[in-house]
């Protein structure tokens, strides 16, 4: 587990609110360049997220 994570919710179903995955993939695809990082798709969040950031120094949530 990386000390720093990046986490994407939303619902690609209803349009805008997809926004936050569609920029984890972004970031997702540029990960080479940040090895220190973990990216994770939430969907729509809830519990998860706290399971996610356990452990976890940093943390950016990417929603809409």
């Amino acid at each position: 587990m990386n000390p720093t994570v990046v986490i994407g919710v939303g619902n690609r179903l209803l349009s805008d609110e997809g926004i936050g995955l569609v920029l984890l993939e972004a970031l997702a695809r540029e990960a080479a360049e940040f090895p220190a990082v973990d990216f994770l798709e939430l969907g729509t969040g809830g519990m998860a997220v706290l399971h996610a950031l356990a452990g976890r120094k940093t943390a950016l949530i990417l929603d809409c």
